[in-house]
């Protein structure tokens, strides 16, 4: 039977929500902006389900300040990308760079961050962003509220990790002093998803050198990958082996789009681009 739900339920507090997904456990699915079930609902993968939870008056819409930032999870790509608690700090620039790269005008004006980490799906590019910042998802259930790294919880391909009666409630990143980020992403039209992405944190010392930081890789492969970032070099002193170590870590897909080999070749290409325009980008500001 073809995805057409039956139910639409409304909670109207966080233990509310918490009960309708557990009573309703195995035929629910909660919807934000609507649009990974839109791009799924003739895939057969929703056609188990009969009702649709709408969180969207538990007041999720915001972002703040808090030791890092917090994004409530019904708050929009295009809320996010134009908001001043982002842009003012440089660290934060990949999840722009994220969202600027979603094929479409519309998708960045309905679809949410919640949705978007909450689909758990690796060709995505906001996630591949927010694993490089050292995001965390923060979840509501029976049992209260919890925080799990955001790699933990993104298991595998539209399977996040999450109880039946949990929810994403919002997304926590931590400032990163000193620090610089930046996306890429490569794909074949202006309206399609990424072949490979890759997104990087650079975290530098007084003298330019590398102290810390991350690239995480998503794109063409079931999972995302990170890698760690060589301390006590300068970044030019390391793109070869970024770019190398990228192509050994991951296990690229193979479809009608590109093969493997070319996916693996393109990790490395943005793995190189992300950690130049993250390193570009703390020079420039």
């Amino acid at each position: 039977m073809p995805f057409k739900p039956s139910k639409l339920l409304l909670p109207t507090s966080m233990d509310d929500a918490a009960e309708v997904l557990s009573e309703n456990a195995g035929h629910a699915v909660i919807i934000a902006g609507g649009t990974t079930i839109y791009g799924i609902k003739y895939s057969g993968l929703l056609d188990h389900v009969d009702t649709v939870i709408d969180l969207s008056k538990l007041g999720l819409d915001y972002l703040k300040e808090e030791d890092g930032i917090a994004i409530g999870a019904y708050t929009t790509f295009i809320d996010i990308a134009r908001s001043s608690l982002i842009r003012s700090h440089r660290e934060f620039m990949a999840i722009v760079d994220a969202i600027r790269a979603v094929p479409s005008r519309q998708l960045r004006n309905m679809a949410t961050i919640g949705g978007s980490v909450a689909s758990s799906l690796p060709y995505y590019d906001l996630p591949v962003a927010l694993t490089a910042l050292d995001a965390r998802i923060r979840i509501y259930g029976r049992s209260g509220r919890k925080e799990v790294p955001i790699l933990e919880f993104l298991e595998a391909p539209l399977k996040p990790k999450l109880m039946d009666h949990e929810f994403v409630y919002e997304i926590y990143i931590p400032f990163h002093e000193g620090s610089s980020s930046a996306h890429e992403k490569f794909t074949i039209n202006d309206f399609d998803y990424g072949i490979m992405t890759a997104s990087a944190l650079l975290t530098f010392s007084r003298d330019g050198r590398i102290e810390g930081g991350s690239i995480a890789i998503g794109g063409g492969i079931p999972n995302l990958v990170t890698l760690d970032c060589v301390k006590g070099l300068r970044p030019e002193e390391m793109i070869d082996e970024v770019a190398e170590l990228a192509r050994k870590e991951v296990s690229p897909i193979e479809d009608y789009k590109a093969s493997a080999d070319y996916r693996r070749y393109l990790a490395g290409v943005v793995a190189a681009r992300a950690l130049r325009r993250a390193a570009w980008r703390y020079r420039e500001q």
